[in-house]
């Protein structure tokens, strides 16, 4: 069966990525302070500029842009060490199946399908979760805490990109149905393809006639083209959900100045403009982030589904009902009374 995902302490990485994704909101802030604090300076903003300009403000925004680069590094490495962590589980998971299958069942299993199970479906399962889940957690945490301060600046502010973040998300499950459906007929057109050229080569150690060459050159140049096309279609579906936080990024600010607009009463300083934008500008990560995830779960649950016969396939029993256990030691060979022929 498929290992528990929080199992192994996998649990406390997952809240470790969140810490990371809250602590990259608090120092995308830091940074978006920094930056207006620098312009307001230099409009001569007076008493709407922050108190902290000069060499101080310098220090505090040099030190808010290290802390985004130093959580990017511990964010990356510590995503890929829990989709390792997972899928070195899984793969002792897969053989110990393996293992424990009879000799009938296990020579039904084609070699090329397990390598596949092996290779292509671990990668897309591993790209989940170092990739997927974790750019969920870390993204959604980051987005949380930006559109929180959003938010507590003015409450029209993280309503408006809120409704944004929402449209997103409406928008990108809406596509999920056709992207799935792209990734599976690449898959289905590159295990066609695979299989055909796992047959060829075995067949080749024997069979040296032009004419079947040729003939199976034809088709594997047929099943490539469909397979190029169908990697195609895929790309551009997948590129479609990932140009939409690209989208909404740039539709932050100006969301942003217009809910200013709108709301009767709100007069801000030119300072806290460039601070809201700046911070609705940083939207633009964290939602690239879980929009690349939900392109990595749709290669999850295809991979996961291709897994799940192999584990519903019977087993062995690990011994039989009513048998003694032998105990493991010492043993030695006695021999008494042995008559030896003349």
């Amino acid at each position: 069966m498929f290992p528990r995902l929080l199992a192994n302490g996998r649990g406390l990485m997952l809240a470790g990525l969140c810490a990371v994704g809250l602590l990259s909101a608090a120092a995308a802030v830091g940074v978006a302070q920094g930056v207006a604090a620098l312009f307001g300076a230099a409009l001569d903003a007076g008493a709407s500029a922050p108190a902290y300009l000069g060499a101080p403000g310098l220090a505090l925004l040099a030190l808010a842009v290290v802390s985004l680069i130093v959580l990017q590094v511990v964010e990356r490495a510590l995503s890929e060490y829990l989709g390792q962590h997972y899928v070195v589980d899984l793969r002792m998971a897969i053989y110990d199946q393996l293992y424990a299958l009879g000799d009938r069942e296990r020579s039904r299993l084609r070699h090329g399908h397990l390598m596949t199970r092996f290779t292509a479906d671990l990668a897309a399962i591993r790209n989940w979760v170092a990739r997927g889940l974790a750019a969920w957690v870390t993204g959604g945490a980051m987005l949380f805490g930006l559109v929180g301060f959003l938010t507590w600046q003015a409450v029209v502010f993280g309503v408006g990109v809120a409704g944004l973040v929402g449209l997103l998300a409406v928008v990108t499950v809406t596509v999920g149905p056709v992207l799935g459906a792209r990734i599976r007929e690449a898959r289905r057109r590159r295990a066609r393809l695979s299989a055909f050229m796992g047959e060829r080569l075995t067949a080749m150690q024997g069979v040296r006639a032009v004419r079947i060459g040729a003939r199976d050159r034809r088709r594997l140049e047929r099943l490539s083209r469909r397979l190029g096309s169908a990697l195609v279609s895929r790309e551009a579906w997948s590129g479609f959900v990932r140009a939409l936080p690209l989208a909404a990024g740039l539709l932050a600010p100006a969301l942003a100045i217009a809910s200013i607009a709108v709301t009767p009463g709100t007069t801000p300083s030119i300072t806290e403009m460039v601070l809201v934008m700046t911070v609705a500008s940083l939207v633009t990560r964290p939602l690239g982030q879980l929009a690349q995830a939900f392109v990595h779960r749709s290669n999850y649950r295809i991979a996961r589904r291709m897994l799940r016969p192999l584990f519903e396939l019977p087993t062995q029993p690990t011994r039989r009902s009513g048998g003694r256990t032998l105990r493991q030691g010492a043993s030695r060979l006695d021999i008494r009374r042995l008559d030896m022929p003349n």
